[in-house]
């Protein structure tokens, strides 16, 4: 019977460690609780002082083994999917810097004001439509004007003479 109790105990948990790297919903850790549950009763068969010392390891070591296993679990590819991390990259996938505004071929070109801008209005450049700033304050539709700035959200524009 402490032959048996032992091993049911490392059964256990090696079966909460299993837990960690398979997706049961729980199976395997209820197997393991119960696997256990099985070793303490075989343990006090044998004798109450082996029954106290393996109720005292499953209370105790189950938990640990628990936390060490969550632990190392969130490193595991199965981990960082299921907790939604980002995949770990080489250097070689990483991007070379900031990605460049579509945008910045604008700058320079000329186009005109869909609406008044005071100073924040609309401005048709190359037959699109963007937000602009003036940078004279007011400069009424129909204006030609000519890009001279990119902002992350709009264009800066300048009346052009």
């Amino acid at each position: 019977m402490l032959t048996w109790g032992l091993v049911l105990l490392g059964v256990s948990l090696f079966l909460l460690l299993i837990e960690l790297l398979v997706v049961s919903g729980g199976a395997i850790a209820v197997l393991a609780v119960l696997t256990a549950t099985g070793g303490i009763y075989c343990l006090f068969r044998f004798d109450t002082t082996w029954g106290l010392l393996g109720t005292a390891t499953a209370l105790f070591i189950g938990p640990l083994a628990m936390l060490y296993g969550l632990s190392i679990w969130r490193h595991t590819p199965i981990g960082r999917r299921i907790i939604g991390a980002p995949p770990q990259s080489s250097e070689d996938d990483a991007p070379s810097g900031p990605k460049a505004d579509p945008r910045q071929g604008l700058i320079g070109l000329q186009g005109r004001a869909v609406t008044d801008l005071r100073p924040v209005g609309v401005v048709e450049v190359n037959g699109e439509r963007h937000d602009a700033t003036c940078e004279s304050g007011f400069l009424p539709a129909g204006s030609a004007v000519r890009v001279t700035e990119i902002e992350p959200s709009q264009l800066r524009v300048r009346a052009v003479a």
